[in-house]
């Protein structure tokens, strides 16, 4: 049933009808009188994956675990933060969620800084949190009356019964649902749920670039992709430039369509294909001559390997690139974080052509 209820201030919750109304003030006191005590508790002043769970504020729970808590956690960072977040930034929270059981604390943090949250400082909005998100927990409001509360639109958390983080879908351009990797490098089947692409707002695509450069970045020295290495299904011998950018592009949940190799079975795009201006990736255009690479594009150069179309990379921050190589620590394959170069080849006479950089878009 509709919520009669509204917040006049951080310490007086009024009810507008008679619904549950004694209930419900007894137990927004009960948690007022509660809040010194929370203040006493650690105090995150972002939302931070815990042991227990993503805390905020005065040590408030936002949710366990994101899967299963989506309404929760929208309305809850709505009203810390004043304002109506999109469903959207639940995937920035379920990789950051990722990365936390994955044990990469720096990464996690990383990914929740790059939602946009602000340093959560009001302890008058830490109040409000506090005791919306008690009422919630305890069941005494849903997500869409606590949002009412606070006098936020509840549009979106009504949305997300159409939204879902895991929700699957097909890249545009392409016929066939592409594959995904988990964490050990193994593929999923291309009908398992693949997590949504981003809205295709340049303010996003450009956001989404700094998170792809930093994902990346925190692999150097990884030797999970090594030459002699196994990474999923592919083997020693075998370069895997491409399959790291692959696995990269996916951590940040935009995974590029599968491209049909000549032999008949799917693969993520070759560092060819990725230098090829003639060949369309998905949500990635071609930089025009003058326009200056920046963190988080791709470059790749056809070279004239025995067992490889070329070579791809990351545009890292500070003029770098990142991706597999032969010039850092470890042994051939070994993720590298190096200066920018003319060539990625160090055999000028193996290029077939100049490098070539690609820019996410969006799709």
């Amino acid at each position: 049933m509709k919520s009669v209820l509204a917040r006049r201030t951080t310490t007086d919750i009024a009810v507008r009808g008679p619904i549950n109304a004694a209930a419900l003030r007894k137990r927004a006191g009960e948690l007022e009188d509660a809040w010194p005590g929370a203040l006493r508790q650690e105090y995150f002043a972002f939302p931070t994956w815990t042991d227990s769970g993503l805390r905020l504020g005065a040590s408030t729970r936002l949710a366990r675990r994101v899967a299963g808590e989506e309404g929760g956690l929208l309305a809850k960072l709505s009203i810390a933060y004043g304002k109506a977040w999109p469903p959207s930034i639940l995937k920035s929270f379920q990789l950051a969620e990722r990365r936390f059981r994955e044990g990469d604390l720096a990464m996690s943090a990383m990914l929740v800084a790059l939602c946009g949250v602000t340093k959560f400082e009001d302890r008058r909005q830490a109040k409000t949190l506090h005791i919306l998100a008690g009422l919630l927990d305890g069941r005494e409001v849903n997500a869409v009356e606590a949002m009412e509360i606070a006098e936020i639109d509840s549009a979106n958390v009504v949305a997300l019964g159409k939204y879902s983080v895991d929700e699957a879908r097909v890249p545009a351009g392409n016929a066939r649902e592409s594959g995904r990797w988990t964490r050990d490098g193994a593929q999923v089947a291309a009908n398992s749920p693949a997590v949504p692409g981003p809205p295709a707002d340049a303010a996003h695509a450009e956001q989404m670039r700094r998170w792809i450069a930093l994902i990346a970045e925190s692999y150097v020295d990884s030797q999970k992709w090594i030459t002699e290495g196994t990474f999923g299904p592919f083997g020693p011998k075998v370069n895997k430039c491409n399959i790291f950018v692959d696995f990269v592009l996916t951590q940040a949940g935009i995974a590029p369509p599968r491209m049909i190799h000549g032999r008949g079975f799917d693969h993520p795009p070759t560092a060819g294909q990725w230098a090829d201006p003639h060949i369309d990736v998905p949500g990635w255009r071609m930089l025009g001559a003058g326009e200056v690479p920046e963190a988080g594009d791709i470059v790749a150069q056809k070279i004239g390997y025995t067992n490889a179309s070329g070579h791809v990379m990351f545009v890292g921050p500070d003029d770098t690139f990142i991706g597999t190589g032969e010039h850092g620590n470890g042994p051939v394959g070994t993720i590298e974080k190096i200066p920018k170069r003319i060539s990625l080849t160090d055999d000028s006479g193996s290029a077939l052509g100049p490098p070539m950089f690609r820019r996410w878009m969006g799709r």
